[in-house]
């Protein structure tokens, strides 16, 4: 498993010190791994990781640039996980302002990723489904 996903394990199993520890180490080297972006997530992650411990400080300037950060290619599902996430952070610093923008945010990208699923999944019917007596696997008279 790689750091970054094992640094996500200690996330949700509330190991917030040790996710941070490899968040630190790792996060800063995504770009070279061909993550750059997933920078605004691990970032994200880091800053939720400083919130439960406590130790984030400027919290709505550091939410507000992890938010800035963001790019044209960040994929929607990793978008609404960012926000997300960035409500959390939020919510833990009291900032109950930001705390409804980024719910907002993430509502919007995990419809418009349902969209995008729905979409592909009709996609995949409509390619099994095919009328098997037309195309290449048609019996040949």
């Amino acid at each position: 498993m790689t750091p970054l996903l094992q640094a996500q394990n200690f996330i949700l199993s509330e190991d917030f010190s040790v996710a941070l520890s490899i968040l630190d180490e790792y996060a800063k080297h995504v770009r070279q791994q061909g993550l750059g972006r997933l920078a605004p997530n691990f970032n994200a992650d880091r800053a939720y990781c400083l919130a439960r411990l406590g130790k984030l400080e400027n919290a709505a300037q550091s939410l507000e640039s992890i938010e800035q950060s963001v790019d044209a290619t960040v994929h929607v599902d990793d978008l609404a996980v960012l926000y997300s996430r960035l409500r959390d952070c939020a919510e833990l610093t009291n900032l109950e302002e930001m705390r409804a923008r980024y719910d907002d945010e993430a509502w919007k990208n995990w419809k418009e990723f349902d969209s995008l699923a729905d979409e592909l999944l009709l996609g995949i019917k409509g390619f099994l489904c095919e009328d098997p007596q037309q195309g290449d696997s048609a019996p040949q008279t």
